[in-house]
């Protein structure tokens, strides 16, 4: 997957992932279901950072009451100037036990503190 952005400042950006549960079944039968352990690679102005999709009480947002998001660190990347940037998200490993994968909501780039 790829998304083109726009950079008006220069500097250093926090990335985030942000992923969620599926619900299945109803009643009794419901059951939710996250898969995490998936390793991806993550490329933005020739910088490439691994990580993982984790399951982590501490990082949980809730942007409603119907949905729990939970936020997994890909790391920082520097756009060097003004312009027009392409984030590159791959798979380098799925878990897929419960045929799921991963349930992507939003990638997140957040200025750096000092930026």
């Amino acid at each position: 997957m790829s998304w083109d952005f726009t950079v008006t400042k220069p500097g250093t950006f926090q990335v985030s992932l942000g992923s969620y549960e599926i619900s299945t079944g109803s009643g009794r039968t419901r059951k939710t279901i996250y898969e995490a352990g998936h390793k991806m690679v993550l490329t933005v102005a020739d910088q490439e950072r691994k990580f993982a999709v984790v399951r982590d009480q501490d990082n949980v947002e809730r942007p409603s009451p119907y949905f729990k998001d939970i936020v997994s660190p890909a790391g920082s990347v520097t756009n060097p100037e003004a312009g027009t940037y392409q984030l590159i998200l791959k798979p380098e490993e799925l878990i897929t036990s419960e045929g799921v994968g991963p349930a992507l909501r939003w990638l997140r780039l957040v200025p750096s503190k000092g930026n």
